[in-house]
């Protein structure tokens, strides 16, 4: 007979939110030690898109650009219309992305 593939479980979607204050202040505090892993795991969660553009932008301007144009993309995806929406695109397309 022949084998039958299982299906792999989907990894969970991440659960759009509004932060609360606590997770606000953790993610600030993750940007006050120029821990930016620390400040997107936080805001990656959050339906505002100035939480997401804070951290790529920190990013871009320490030169960070392999963490940032990830991020860009989420952002992009998740948030089409915001302002920063089209320098991201334009950003993403002069890197190949």
């Amino acid at each position: 007979a022949p084998a039958v593939e299982t299906p792999r479980p989907r990894a969970p979607a991440i659960a759009l939110t509004e932060l609360t204050a606590e997770e606000s202040a953790r993610a600030q505090a993750c940007l006050s030690h120029n821990d930016f892993t620390c400040a997107l795991e936080i805001y990656r969660r959050s339906r505002n898109p100035h939480d997401l553009g804070t951290v790529i932008n920190a990013l871009t301007h320490l030169g960070r650009q392999r963490e940032a144009l990830p991020a860009m993309r989420d952002f992009v995806r998740r948030f089409p219309r915001a302002p920063q929406a089209a320098e991201y695109r334009s950003q993403l397309a002069a890197a190949g992305m």
